[in-house]
């Protein structure tokens, strides 16, 4: 009898644990395999880009470039999204699809004999500084900011100025929330060869919220990371993507080299240069600054100036208005050194001053389609050169009016001799 009863307490006390159990496992949210976890951490992924967009959207500005008008058919406003003909040809592609009357230009009713040359991206870098590239403002006889503002009772700030090429209002925020505020700018300083440019914006501080500043180095091939700009002229349009790669470099305009660039293959369009590009913590890891596209238009291949640089450069052009660099003279053809296979030294391609005061000779091409090569750096101050970026980077190290002396191989008579020029930095 006793046995019974202690078989039949054994059972009831087996079966309350192994209820227990299962009510344990039901309500469980620390396992991470579980249904309802794997929805909250999709949900969390999901929700990332519209945090880095909340976060950082507000600092993106956008640029308007004006210079002297030359065509007769931009005053009538016939100009599309194509380079202007005749004396005009040479202004850049306009990154909206039509040329539009901007707000100061209709409030001030003064825009006869100037035309828009394109429109780009900025970002608000301190309370009165806004960056943008270099190639973005270049050229520019005015240059207007549109920035976002909060909206209040001013009769100033009730007015909507129609920016973005689809639409009157920001895409940021509800549209009771902010409207634009459009302010001129003026250059404090640009630096060609690193495609950096300082504006200086007389705006309320209160209106400006400085972009966070992030460390690329910090950044691996993978990360995520997202681009924001105006795009065709589309406000603050967010892409999203990967790093592809670090490291990468590119000529700038002026013929210097720009490296350690940061690939990425975040959809970057005409419009976007000057943008900001960001980490997945919504922090600015560099600079959209171009792409490589045969169409023109975003193939997955965009380069971004990395943060370490444009501090570095932002803070020389703030605190003395220029880069200072020495004089070289040379421009560099690295496509040619390759096609012909030289494996030593920097070939040159192009010289100005003071190079040509110096000797340095340029390659040319001859009437019938065949290549004289120039002389080929391997030595400066007895310094070995192996390639451009190794001649860039002894110049840095330089001050203006040093004497350098520097050995060339050079082409005479079908052989090749070795020279050693001086050469006075400019």
């Amino acid at each position: 009898m006793n046995n019974g009863k202690l078989y039949q307490a054994f059972r009831i006390v087996l079966g309350l644990l192994a209820a227990i159990t299962m009510v344990r496992i039901c309500k469980t949210d620390v396992d991470p395999y579980t249904t309802d976890k794997g929805r909250r951490l999709k949900q969390s992924e999901q929700s990332s880009g519209a945090k880095v967009y909340e976060t950082s959207a507000k600092s993106v500005v956008y640029i308007d470039c004006f210079g002297p008008e030359q065509a007769p058919e931009a005053r009538a406003g016939k100009v599309g999204s194509k380079i202007m003909e005749g004396e005009n040809k040479k202004q850049r592609i306009l990154n909206s699809p039509k040329i539009r009357q901007t707000p100061l230009s209709r409030k001030a009713g003064d825009n006869d004999g100037i035309v828009p040359l394109g429109s780009g991206s900025g970002y608000i870098w301190s309370i009165d500084h806004v960056l943008t590239n270099n190639h973005v403002v270049a050229d520019c006889s005015r240059i207007e900011v549109s920035l976002l503002s909060k909206k209040d009772e001013s009769i100033e700030n009730q007015k909507l100025f129609p920016i973005s090429a689809y639409g009157r209002d920001p895409t940021v925020g509800k549209p009771e929330e902010f409207h634009w505020r459009v302010v001129t700018a003026e250059v404090v300083g640009k630096d060609p060869d690193s495609d950096i440019a300082v504006l200086k914006i007389n705006a309320p501080h209160l209106d400006l919220q400085p972009i966070k500043q992030g460390d690329e180095s910090k950044t691996s091939t993978g990360d995520d990371c997202l681009a924001i700009g105006n795009p065709f002229g589309l406000d603050h349009s967010l892409t999203r993507g990967i790093v592809s790669a670090k490291g990468r470099v590119f000529t700038s305009e002026s013929g210097v080299p720009m490296v350690n660039l940061i690939q990425t293959d975040a959809s970057i369009n005409p419009g976007n240069s000057g943008g900001p590009l960001l980490n997945s913590e919504g922090e600015m890891i560099g600079m959209n600054t171009m792409i490589i596209s045969k169409s023109g238009s975003s193939s997955g291949i965009g380069f971004a100036i990395p943060i370490s640089r444009i501090k570095q450069i932002a803070d020389i052009i703030i605190n003395k208005g220029e880069v200072k660099r020495p004089m070289f003279g040379v421009k560099f053809g690295l496509e040619v050194q390759t096609y012909f296979a030289i494996s030593k030294g920097a070939l040159v391609y192009d010289v100005f001053e003071p190079a040509i005061t110096a000797g340095l000779k340029p390659t040319t091409v001859n009437t019938d389609g065949s290549v004289e090569l120039g002389d080929v750096i391997t030595k400066m101050n007895g310094r070995e050169i192996n390639s451009d970026l190794d001649a860039y980077d002894f110049i840095a190290g330089c001050r203006s009016g040093q004497v350098v002396k520097i050995t060339v191989d050079r082409r005479e008579n079908d052989e090749v001799v070795e020279k050693i020029l001086e050469l006075k930095l400019g």
